[in-house]
């Protein structure tokens, strides 16, 4: 699946925002009913034969989570080619980030590590053989009550290692979009528009109850739920089909990081059109900086979170080794329940609520974007590994 054909299928199923709200609008007026026609005998058939079943492992809490984890990054993807041009472009990008409420982020994130640890082919051969030993109901009830029993298995150092490196690169992706809006924030001092002071109740209140995204697209789901673990009785073209079904997702998403700060590398802040750069300030533009919110903004607390957190995320692995989404989806979504990574990204949140309070211009939401939605959320990724 590549990056294009994503965002077309997260544009058709993704997010309630205001483009996709005028998106709809348009849809419905521009789709009126035609005058009905006589079908063809084929095409009457097509339309009454019942959809294809999904695969079972489509049912799975983990794989439903994952594909979470898609959607919010191409979120990312598609706040990194916004360009501020408006208070509406800003409300957008803050809006979209927003509607990823931490709980669920949580369990999307922790999710998507643990599909990368089940493609450690020796760490799912020695979740194998101490179910044979010990059973696979009492291996289940064993991590349940101590999920960092997984980190002691045999072979679970090569799986750690693969999730510190995905976790890095989400920490650094986060991070390089953040340190962008956070320029923004001072160079879009220029233009009259980012100096009006804005409605802050109403932003609150917006960012309090923003309207949510809905489930994955189920074509993600589908496709994700390709992404089985991988063992070392799989041949050559079965574990490259597993893996090519992760990584042909979530590849093109971190690549279109990396290719959107090329782009910016020499890019300047656009104003919209017809607003040039402001007339008249009072203030010095050196004066003039996000110091009222950055004043109120406090770091993201991530103390602890390492050892607890892998050893979900590996225990997380080891149940979807052994099927437990087909049987036990309480045990995964128990699994998925990190407290440290949720208690961040909470925090998160709350900061950016106090952030948006404390500012008064439109061109200080750039610098709350930055520091609560984007790097925050990069250090509660990141602490996995003390990035």
């Amino acid at each position: 699946m590549t990056f294009s054909r994503y965002l077309a299928a997260f544009a058709l199923f993704g997010a309630a925002n205001a483009y996709a709200a005028q998106a709809d609008d348009s849809a419905g007026t521009a789709q009126a009913a035609p005058a009905e026609t006589p079908a063809a005998d084929g095409e009457a058939a097509a339309a009454e034969a019942p959809a294809a079943p999904l695969p079972a492992r489509a049912a799975n809490p983990m794989v439903q989570a994952a594909a979470d984890y898609a959607h919010f990054r191409g979120d990312l993807a598609v706040v990194g080619q916004t360009e501020l041009v408006s208070g509406e472009s800003m409300d957008s990008v803050m809006d979209r980030l927003a509607s990823h409420e931490p709980q669920r982020l949580s369990r999307a994130w922790l999710a998507y590590s643990a599909m990368i640890a089940t493609q450690h082919a020796p760490f799912v051969d020695q979740v194998k053989t101490v179910a044979d030993f010990y059973g696979r109901e009492n291996v289940i009830k064993g991590l349940l009550n101590e999920p960092e029993w997984a980190i002691t298995f045999k072979n679970s150092a090569g799986a750690a290692d693969a999730v510190a490196e995905s976790a890095m690169q989400e920490s650094d992706d986060l991070y390089t979009l953040g340190q962008r809006f956070k320029q923004q924030s001072y160079d879009l001092q220029h233009f009259s528009w980012a100096n009006v002071v804005t409605d802050r109740g109403g932003r609150l209140d917006l960012i309090e109850l923003p309207e949510r995204h809905g489930d994955a697209p189920e074509s993600l789901v589908v496709a994700l739920s390709g992404a089985a673990p991988v063992s070392s009785a799989d041949t050559d073209i079965e574990s490259q089909t597993k893996r090519e079904a992760l990584w042909e997702i979530f590849d093109p998403l971190h690549a279109s990081i990396t290719a959107q700060e090329e782009a910016a590398t020499d890019a300047t802040v656009l104003g919209s059109e017809g607003q040039d750069e402001a007339a008249g300030l009072t203030t010095p533009l050196e004066a003039i900086s996000p110091a009222t919110a950055e004043a109120f903004s406090q770091p993201v607390q991530t103390v602890g979170a390492e050892e607890e957190t892998l050893g979900r995320i590996l225990a997380l692995a080891a149940l979807d080794v052994l099927d437990a989404g087909g049987d036990r989806p309480d045990a995964m979504m128990t699994m998925m329940t990190s407290q440290p990574t949720e208690s961040c990204l909470a925090w998160a949140h709350s900061q950016l609520k106090v952030c948006v309070a404390a500012g008064h211009f439109k061109y200080e939401d750039a610098f709350c974007i930055s520091e609560h939605q984007l790097t925050d959320t990069a250090q509660c990724f990141g602490a996995l590994v003390g990035n």
